[in-house]
């Protein structure tokens, strides 16, 4: 939001809730105390002081649920990879979940609405996108040590290629020694990007992500070709990044293991911006794909980039057809009545501090679940 525009009306709600909530009345009495902006500090990353809150904020059942959003763990914060959570932020998290709130899986939320039973109360579903290996070999043993369910919703490139087109001009801007982009196949025509400091080769991929996902398919690989051999001298065919992504022998043993696997599609496209026929082909075939090679069932779907406008009423009508139970989109907020099963929103779990993601959680805008069954009949 630009510091001139007007609050919309979840955001004044939001903020009124901050103020006159328990989270406010909290904020305010550790500030007023003497030392309590010292006393603070070391709570706000502190999974019984951080669960002590949101059990406050929220005591009684609801019929909501909210479901957390990651994508990759990093040992520690690397600008590359912003989108990614610190391990040590993640476990604490987790233990936070385990021993403050109700953790199931999308099946088990879905079969007690099924059924008209109530939710427990801070009911809590946790996903990861893509596939990042570090799903795997971090988080999973984090979730398994504290026994929690996760859904992982893998893209079939990620695992077929190791690496998805962001993840290739992240790593091309990031090894280069060459001061300048040049492009050329822009449809908008040529963009030069400077690449001498590392704040510059952050600002170029983030300027190269926002005009990327927008193109369709052929044109974004036409991009991807050109930066690739301008600043690597690589095509697509030969880029490896070793590490990054599960391997399917890695995704079907967390599968044999427990983690719960969902679709992403197959090549990780805006889905409105390719055709009717591609997106359901997409939707379909990733899923067709995933229970074929990993041998487990993939009863749901995560649209990627999973905007409002990403996720238009046919597209959903898509991924209804396909057999998916649910969809996930990435708009904040947390389920209550009234949300399709077919637009479930999500809060991201990627916060700089455990509180914050409490807050996040508790300021988030509320829509709502029925019962599955009404849902599957309007997208």
């Amino acid at each position: 939001m630009t510091p001139n525009a007007p609050m919309r009306s979840h955001e004044r709600t939001a903020k009124t809730r901050h103020r006159t909530g328990f989270l406010g009345r909290l904020h305010r009495l550790t500030s007023a105390i003497p030392g309590g902006r010292a006393l603070k500090r070391p709570l706000l990353n502190s999974a019984t002081a951080c669960g002590m809150t949101y059990w406050l904020s929220e005591p009684r059942p609801t019929d909501s649920f909210a479901v957390i959003m990651y994508h990759g763990v990093v040992e520690r914060p690397n600008p590359w990879y912003g989108f990614s959570i610190p391990a040590p932020i993640l476990e604490t998290q987790l233990r936070m979940f385990r021993r403050f709130c109700s953790v199931l899986s999308l099946d088990d939320i879905f079969d007690l609405l099924d059924r008209g039973r109530p939710l427990p109360p801070r009911c809590v579903a946790l996903t990861f996108d893509d596939g990042y290996r570090s799903s795997g070999t971090i988080a999973w043993p984090m979730l398994r040590r504290e026994r929690l369910p996760a859904t992982l919703f893998c893209s079939v490139q990620a695992l077929d290629h190791g690496w998805l087109w962001p993840d290739a001009v992240r790593h091309a801007i990031r090894r280069t020694s060459r001061p300048l982009l040049v492009l050329e196949r822009l449809p908008e025509g040529r963009l030069t990007l400077p690449l001498s400091t590392l704040p510059q080769r952050l600002a170029a991929v983030a300027r190269l992500d926002m005009l990327l996902k927008r193109l369709p398919n052929a044109a974004k690989e036409r991009v991807l070709d050109e930066l690739l051999w301008s600043l690597c001298g690589l095509t697509r065919e030969r880029l490896v990044l070793p590490g990054l992504m599960l391997s399917w022998d890695e995704a079907r043993l967390l599968a044999a293991e427990g983690m719960d696997i969902g679709a992403h599609t197959i090549t990780h496209p805006i889905l409105t911006n390719i055709s009717v026929d591609e997106a359901r082909h997409e939707i379909v075939q990733s899923r067709r794909i995933l229970e074929e090679r990993l041998r487990t069932s993939v009863p749901h779907f995560a649209y990627p980039n999973g905007t409002a406008r990403d996720c238009s009423d046919t597209i959903r009508q898509l991924a209804r057809e396909a057999g998916f139970r649910s969809a996930c989109m990435a708009v904040n907020g947390v389920n209550g009545p009234g949300t399709s099963l077919f637009a479930l929103r999500r809060v991201s779990g990627v916060r700089l501090t455990v509180r914050d993601l409490v807050r996040a959680i508790v300021e988030a805008p509320r829509h709502g679940v029925q019962a599955a069954s009404r849902h599957r009949a309007a997208v």
